[in-house]
């Protein structure tokens, strides 16, 4: 078990549709993974010493900007949280901008750990190789998302659980 995020694209009008109807079929929309490593991805995208990358956009990438449920939040859990077409769009360029492969070399692994970031899986040094790949791939993946989303002009819910 564990805590997995997940992150789903769809027009403005269907949220509530998404929130409220069970039978909601979110197979019609483009939805992006990051399993297990959600808050190692946004440490590190969050880490990025770059003039030319807006940061203040990049916190947005996972958690969201707005909250819809915030009275999930008041029980513990975590709330689904969104980022508006305006957001989708920047973010899109956002992360076009950066080289994954360069950045990951930047990377101190130890300092996920002494962060504390979820999965506890940063300072295994016999795995660190396959854990670079993982997250070069939910990389990729959330660089192509983001620009079906933008392309699409949907919102994107952020669903961690």
């Amino acid at each position: 078990m564990g805590m997995y995020c997940d992150l789903i694209a769809l027009p403005s009008d269907k949220i509530d549709d998404y929130l409220n109807d069970e039978e909601f079929e979110s197979d019609d929309y483009p939805t992006c993974s990051l399993d297990k490593m959600w808050y190692g991805l946004n440490f590190i995208l969050n880490s990025i010493k770059n003039n030319e990358i807006n940061h203040k956009v990049l916190e947005y990438v996972i958690f969201g900007e707005d909250c819809l449920n915030p009275e999930v939040a008041e029980d513990g859990d975590f709330p689904t949280n969104y980022n508006k077409v305006e957001t989708v769009n920047q973010l899109a360029v956002e992360l076009q901008k950066i080289n994954f492969l360069e950045l990951i070399k930047q990377v101190d692994f130890k300092e996920l750990s002494k962060a504390e970031i979820y999965p506890n899986v940063w300072d295994d040094d016999n795995e660190i190789d396959d854990i670079k790949e993982g997250l070069q791939d939910y990389f990729a993946n959330l660089v192509k998302f983001y620009q079906i989303a933008s392309d699409k002009s949907y919102v994107v819910l952020s669903y961690i659980g």
